[in-house]
């Protein structure tokens, strides 16, 4: 995972024309490589001319992940922890380089290099993300795609996970995720013909699976995200049930599960 500006217009991510301030003028950091600074920071530019380098902001940080960067300004090192968007860092700075209601600008994206895109089995960044904001959209080839949650609030801030007796209005298990969202694969699974019996009763007694007709070795069964458990992690456990010989993803359908009345937003693969 890295993290890059997000993909919008100026006026939506406050960004004002590259006109180099003195300082950086002064420092030779013309064409010094975007850092990730305390939330609430002004472009860049500004930032440089504000910012007295006092230290406050790193000093009322409650995660302790501002650090002084090589250029002597105050940085987020994000591998030490999340930002919570706290505004104590905000409320600290005496010179306007940080200031409330500034879009943060930064997005978290997959890298080329990722393992689980290139058909190799990964799910260290879904492991370690406390807020359960990266999802997994699966493809063909046995690769799927990390996703996270474009809102800065529920990428950044951990969120409890949801209660095991929440339910969906559909009566389903309750979905992963919060905002839960829906997600049901559909799949045709191989089998050897003499062990299809024993393979519907393994996949039946996963949750979140269900199988709606079998013929000659083969199952069509689908699978949904469940509270303890993504669709896409179920079904690589069904590769591993014996007599399987394959499992090919036909659909993935997805959609926010929106209050009773509110639109929701679906999607389909």
């Amino acid at each position: 995972m890295g993290y890059f500006p997000a993909k919008a217009g100026r006026e939506d991510i406050g960004i004002v024309p590259q006109v180099a301030s003195r300082r950086a003028l002064l420092t030779g950091q013309l064409r010094a490589p975007g850092q990730i600074r305390p939330y609430g920071a002004v472009a860049e530019t500004a930032f440089h001319d504000l910012c007295t380098q006092c230290g406050d902001c790193a000093g009322a940080c409650p995660e302790g992940i501002i650090s002084r960067g090589k250029d002597g300004f105050p940085r987020l090192d994000l591998a030490a922890g999340a930002c919570t968007f706290c505004s104590e860092c905000i409320a600290a700075c005496e010179t306007g380089a940080l200031r409330p209601k500034t879009p943060w600008p930064w997005r978290a994206t997959a890298a080329e290099t990722c393992l689980s895109m290139n058909g190799v089995s990964c799910r260290v960044c879904d492991d370690q993300c406390d807020a359960r904001a990266i999802r997994f959209r699966l493809a063909t080839g046995g690769r799927s795609f990390p996703t996270v949650d474009a809102r800065p609030a529920l990428a950044a801030v951990p969120v409890s996970p949801p209660a095991p007796s929440v339910r969906s209005r559909s009566s389903r298990p309750a979905p992963y995720g919060d905002p839960p969202m829906l997600n049901i694969c559909g799949c045709l699974v191989h089998v050897l013909p003499e062990k299809a019996g024993g393979v519907i009763a393994a996949i039946e007694a996963v949750e979140g699976c269900e199988v709606h007709a079998h013929q000659d070795g083969r199952i069509v069964t689908t699978v949904e995200d469940t509270a303890d458990a993504r669709a896409s992690d179920k079904i690589m456990g069904l590769h591993q049930i014996p007599g399987v010989l394959t499992v090919t993803l036909t659909y993935d359908h997805f959609e926010d599960i929106a209050p009773e009345g509110a639109a929701s937003v679906s999607s389909h693969t």
